[in-house]
């Protein structure tokens, strides 16, 4: 458990910025409006990283998903005047000099979407270590809610045993390949854990069926109530931004923290909650391996600015239904709200997930400046900018409009 690789720390990203809507050929097309949008894993925080592909390297930002196993980018074949493409980085294997064309032909269906692709193989360098002849997909076709993310790919950090067509993942590439020993990721820390929390008190839990990281939970405690009493499995999944269980418990606990529904006020969708009363919801207690790790409604409320109401806020339960979302009943998914409570350990050299409380002490706030060189003398306004206005980006008209938030 010493073992420390500090060049392999990876910095994490976090945003909240997604695009509120895209306009093509005269038409809006406002994120709510997308068939079967999955609005609850999109407005939330995003997470991503950068890494690179290629000889010469070419960057990309990618989530970093406990969640799938695969490792897909946006190909420069997946045309710009495609309005599911224009907005991200695409790798284009013609620039690059260790590209080596394989060619079937995969699809993937992600919790955000749909996307078709080919495979190719490349070097890859995450943390500043070059992954030889790692197999991913050139995506040519994407789901439009694919062009509201932050992030240009996904690369899958799950087991190998739920990889499409077999592909080793980057992490499992990176093993074989004698650059790293373990697997531990919270900052996302490839080959060791991090030194700050070398004196923490882990709680381990092993992984009972290799693929997603899944492992036993114990129970979940909500006020007098007691689920998963007899113990039952969870996932632990860096690409969810919520918490979901079995159906009947779900609703118990959106009943409970339901309340404007209490207040007689109705709604369908969403669970609202009313954003003055979230200290007085109650906590969300999980057991693992005997040990109990509390969320309180500050940290499992999602808050987000919306620009169609009069409040500057509105707040929703971060709670669904395991079936909706994943096609599995009686699974427990525990997404970011827990994960940026706890610091977390995947170790895949002992098939077995750590958590640990994050002390405070430990923690220190860090205030970068936005402002960096441009390569050229162009100004680039981007999330900060962004974050603060509305913007239209109007292709038929070759114009971009924007208006003060409201």
């Amino acid at each position: 458990m010493d073992f420390f690789c500090v060049s392999s720390r990876i910095p994490l990203y976090r945003t909240r910025y997604i695009r509120k809507w895209i306009s093509i050929e005269g038409q809006r097309f406002n994120l709510i409006d997308l068939p079967k949008a999955r609005l609850f894993y999109l407005y939330d925080k995003q997470y991503y990283g950068t890494i690179s592909v290629g000889n010469p390297p070419q960057e990309f930002n990618v989530h970093f998903d406990t969640g799938s196993s695969n490792f897909f980018l946006p190909s420069i074949k997946c045309y710009t005047d495609n309005i599911h493409c224009s907005s991200v980085r695409r790798y284009n294997n013609n620039e690059s000099h260790t590209y080596i064309a394989i060619g079937n032909l995969v699809a993937f269906r992600y919790a955000v979407g749909r996307l078709t692709g080919y495979l190719s193989s490349d070097v890859v360098n995450i943390a500043g270590v070059n992954v030889q002849h790692q197999i991913f997909t050139e995506a040519v076709t994407r789901d439009l809610t694919f062009a509201f993310l932050s992030y240009d790919g996904i690369l899958g950090m799950g087991y190998p045993e739920i990889s499409t067509k077999g592909v080793p993942p980057v992490f499992t590439s990176m093993i074989e390949q004698g650059l790293v020993n373990y697997y531990y990721a919270s900052e996302l820390i490839l080959g060791g854990s991090d030194p700050l929390y070398s004196n923490t008190e882990f709680t381990y839990v092993n992984v009972s069926h290799k693929g997603y990281w899944q492992f036993p939970m114990d129970k979940v405690k909500m006020r007098h109530m007691i689920f998963c009493e007899d113990g039952c499995e969870a996932i632990a999944h860096t690409g969810f931004s919520g918490l979901s269980g079995p159906a009947s418990e779900i609703e118990f606990i959106n009943n409970e923290i339901d309340t404007l529904r209490r207040d007689g006020i109705s709604h369908g969708g969403d669970i609202f909650v009313d954003c003055h009363q979230i200290s007085n919801l109650p906590n969300v207690t999980f057991f693992l391996n005997n040990k109990p790790f509390v969320l309180t409604a500050n940290d499992y409320i999602n808050m987000r600015t919306d620009d169609n109401i009069t409040s500057p806020y509105i707040c929703t339960s971060p709670f669904v239904k395991s079936r909706e979302y994943f096609g599995s009943n009686d699974i427990w998914i525990l997404g970011i709200p827990f994960l940026n409570r706890f610091y977390t350990v995947f170790d895949m050299g002992n098939d077995r997930v750590g958590f640990a409380h994050v002390d405070s002490r430990n923690s220190t706030m860090i205030c970068i400046s936005t402002f960096v060189n441009s390569s050229e003398n162009i100004w680039i306004l981007d999330t900060p900018f962004l974050n603060q206005f509305y913007t239209e980006f109007d292709m038929e008209n070759d114009r971009v409009g924007f208006a003060q938030a409201k």
